[in-house]
């Protein structure tokens, strides 16, 4: 099957040309006399829109040999090298990452198929086809090994129910906000930042939209009121977020372990200038979720040198933004209602100094050279190629 990326045309439906043939009721049967075709349903604005309830007029009509969750092809690398390119193991560099990426995708063609049985078939058909083709860039990394990033392929940008695009998204937000954080210690000039890794919960609920809906409300809630205590500051107006030059909070849904309720919360990082009051601070969100009793979790990290604590930031910042919706945790056959809860919510809340922060030019990511091989998933051959990307030109 091929995979066909274009938009479907918009507009009205071309009207089917006249059939000739005897009326209905007059001797023979003609074409005439065949049921009518259906009509095409209007055009949906948005592009989650189209899965936001299951087509009415089936699925598509391309025939499928079997289940989806048995079209994720093995890994076998053909390593195609450029005569005038120095050899590289390509085979056993890129077998880790290959490795991880083709459990990924099986997971996401079992996913796909359950998501067709349930009409979602456009969501589908872009989940079966992502990951089919990868770009990676292979470069030495200065201690006699070699680093790996993917450049490029073929993505459908689904990370709230992809597995694949959720760990891009992750790796994407780890590297901006990395960048992110080191300007604002660089623009720190009493060099009283300090960061501080942050959980805040809720209490569980059986509807996933209405635990979204109300997290983000008291997120809302929260951020105000440290608002207006920086504008006028007493104590009516008291927050101990005014402790906190910056941070951003992103939200998390997955399913209890115990309880199976889902579990909505927002992990967040702080730069903080002065140490926060944890029970106050506790007491200040419970109030913001309307609840009695609210846990917060706060660790600071990064204690020691600056250069080294800031080097490992990126582990940190992947605890933080490791997912949005814990794929793993969530049922096949519940992927579906969670997409639809999860789309077009904000779960990344940057406030203070890390929203709109300007990099210098020496604190932007660094472009990652070097040479880059794409790796492409055959339909009908059991078979992963990895040729030079972008080829040669022949002459």
């Amino acid at each position: 099957m091929r995979y066909d990326s274009r938009p479907a045309p918009r507009g009205r439906a071309r009207a089917a040309p006249p059939v000739t043939g005897r009326r209905p009721g007059h001797g023979a049967v003609g074409p005439s006399d065949a049921a009518p075709a259906p009509v095409a349903p209007p055009a949906r604005r948005g592009r989650d829109a189209r899965d936001a309830r299951p087509l009415p007029h089936g699925p598509p009509p391309e025939t499928r040999d079997g289940p989806a969750a048995n079209r994720a092809r093995p890994f076998v690398l053909i390593s195609l090298h450029k005569p005038s390119a120095p050899p590289l193991d390509v085979e056993a560099i890129l077998r880790p990452r290959m490795k991880k990426h083709d459990e990924r995708r099986a997971a996401n063609a079992a996913r796909a198929a359950v998501l067709e049985s349930q009409g979602a078939y456009h969501l589908s058909r872009e989940l079966e086809a992502c990951g089919q083709v990868v770009v990676f860039s292979i470069c030495d990394d200065g201690q006699g090994g070699f680093d790996t990033r993917i450049t490029g392929g073929l993505f459908c940008n689904r990370p709230r129910v992809c597995r694949i695009c959720a760990a891009r998204r992750t790796g994407r937000l780890v590297d901006s906000y990395w960048g992110k954080i080191a300007q604002c210690f660089i623009d720190d000039k009493d060099e009283r930042l300090f960061p501080v890794m942050c959980v805040l919960t809720q209490s569980g609920g059986a509807d996933v939209r209405e635990r979204l809906e109300h997290l983000g409300d008291g997120l809302t809630r929260l951020l105000d009121r440290r608002r207006r205590a920086l504008s006028a500051s007493c104590v009516r107006n008291y927050s101990e977020l005014t402790n906190v030059a910056g941070g951003v909070f992103s939200i998390e849904v997955k399913r209890g372990k115990g309880s199976r309720l889902w579990h909505v919360h927002p992990h967040g990082l702080f730069l903080q200038r002065d140490y926060m009051n944890a029970k106050r601070f506790g007491d200040e969100w419970a109030d913001s979720i309307g609840q009695k009793r609210a846990n917060v979790f706060l660790k600071r990290i990064g204690r020691g040198d600056k250069q080294t604590w800031l080097e490992g930031m990126p582990k940190e910042l992947c605890e933080v933004f490791k997912y949005n919706v814990k794929l793993g945790d969530v049922a096949d056959v519940e992927s579906l209602d969670v997409f639809r809860a999860v789309s077009g919510k904000r779960l990344l809340r940057p406030f203070g100094i890390l929203k709109g922060v300007h990099l210098q030019t020496d604190n932007e990511p660094a472009p990652f050279e070097g040479r880059e091989f794409a790796v492409v998933a055959h339909d009908g051959e059991p078979v992963y190629e990895v040729v030079d990307y972008p080829p040669e030109e022949t002459k």
